[in-house]
């Protein structure tokens, strides 16, 4: 018997070939354009377990190199769900992810949350679990500081991109800049004139040295306001399970007074 050499067959299949590299070229780009926008990759856990996301930028729930996700939250978070038998995967994510994790995924809490709302939102919250003290920077050289006189009417403020602090400030009149997820480029919309304050967490623990010795040098910080901080529960995850979130306050409320010794260690991001 001899093979026929079916140029057509031949034709498509190379076609197919260049298709399937051109999809591979588009997949590794998108993945690439993703990681540099700060866009946390789909997340991987079994079945059943709890994605508790934040975006490390507070003490409670904060994100370093050497200790991965840590604080006084994920202690409190790893200590109640133990003592509930359940499972709970701690997660990086930005914040201007945050509305869109707790609408649409299951199984899925994000933390900080403002004790703050309508009705809906408060309900979903359990805690509080510390406190997010929210900061002013602006230049020492600037000709009007927050809390002057003419400060609201007159300035160009913005904050971390989604958060409810740029809706706040969006909301009280304020002129807002484009904000961004990264504290680093918030301070370097300060530095460079772009805007004359940002209202954010204190970040300042967070900023390598170099960094943390100019915004001492250069930058003014002034407290606007501590705030409760507390998980919020997503939709899904509610609806789905109502009784769940009174289970986890009472679980909470039970670790944040009795002793976590024993309780498994801190979690590390995924």
């Amino acid at each position: 018997m001899f093979a026929v050499y079916d140029a057509s067959a031949h034709t498509c299949a190379a076609r197919r070939g260049d298709s399937l590299k051109k999809r591979t070229s588009v997949l590794a780009l998108s993945a690439i354009l993703a990681l540099t926008a700060g866009i946390a990759a789909p997340s991987h856990a079994d079945e059943g377990t709890i994605l508790l996301y934040t975006h490390g930028d507070t003490y409670p729930a904060q994100w370093s190199e050497e200790n991965g996700i840590s604080g006084i939250a994920i202690d409190i978070a790893t200590c109640a769900f133990s003592s509930l038998d359940m499972n709970v995967q701690f997660e990086l994510a930005p914040l201007s992810r945050a509305t869109e994790l707790m609408a649409e995924h299951d199984n899925a809490l994000w933390f900080p949350s403002v004790l703050a709302g309508e009705e809906e939102r408060l309900n979903r919250l359990v805690g509080p679990v510390g406190s997010v003290d929210l900061m002013w920077y602006s230049l020492k050289s600037a000709p009007i500081k927050p809390g002057e006189d003419g400060f609201r009417e007159n300035a160009k403020v913005t904050a971390y991109t989604g958060s409810r602090t740029e809706s706040m400030l969006k909301a009280e009149g304020y002129t807002l800049a484009p904000g961004s997820a990264d504290h680093m480029r918030l301070v370097h919309l300060v530095i460079s004139g772009g805007v004359d304050a940002v209202l954010a967490v204190d970040f300042r623990w967070k900023l390598p040295k170099a960094t943390k010795a100019i915004v001492a040098k250069h930058m003014d910080t002034r407290l606007y306001k501590a705030f409760p901080v507390a998980y919020q529960v997503s939709r899904p995850f509610a609806a789905r399970d109502p009784g769940f979130i009174d289970r986890f306050q009472i679980a909470v409320d039970g670790c944040k007074t009795g002793d976590m010794a024993s309780a498994p260690g801190k979690g590390q991001a995924q």
